[in-house]
């Protein structure tokens, strides 16, 4: 198994009129994963204390079927603010694709790391990412029966704190 980056399916493109009829896995957004605050050092947590958040926008996916499996590009939009408490003019995070079914193999789960540089007179960005997946599938395999998730990778407390703020 292979993982590349990007999201959400709208369709499969598929090699030939037999295969049309052929599903796609299903590409799903974790919840309470498809954003992050990040804090700077310290015990604050107001909003002057906010390095950046970010956030997946969009995201988009289409598959081929192969004598294999499946080959699956994923593309991925995340939008990215800079807050008062970030010097320097960077945010650093990670997301991830991850197939459950693969759990605990390390294959099953791809962690992405991300570094953007917000430019002198900006302070919010658009990152725009691509993954390609490879799924093997047995004979009598069907891709719907996969689901791949994506999500930033969040520390406990991040976790926490977009769990209270979605009970809001």
């Amino acid at each position: 198994l292979v993982l590349g980056v990007v999201v959400s399916v709208t369709g499969c493109n598929l090699v030939d009129k037999e295969k049309r009829s052929l599903p796609c896995p299903n590409f799903l957004l974790l919840a309470h994963a498809e954003r992050i605050t990040k804090f700077r050092d310290g015990p604050g947590r107001d909003v002057t204390d906010v390095e950046f958040h970010t956030k997946i926008t969009d995201f988009l996916g289409s598959c081929d079927h192969t004598t294999s499996g499946i080959e699956a590009e994923l593309f991925v939009e995340i939008a990215i603010q800079r807050g008062p408490g970030n010097r320097s003019r960077k945010a650093n995070f990670e997301y991830f694709v991850a197939i459950p079914r693969f759990h605990p193999a390390p294959a099953g789960k791809k962690i992405l790391p991300i570094t953007v540089k917000f430019e002198e007179n900006k302070n919010r960005l658009v990152y725009r990412d691509q993954i390609y997946i490879e799924i093997p599938l047995g004979d009598t395999e069907v891709a719907a029966n996969y689901d791949v998730y994506l999500g930033f990778q969040l520390t406990d407390k991040q976790l926490v704190f977009n769990r209270r703020r979605r009970t809001r």
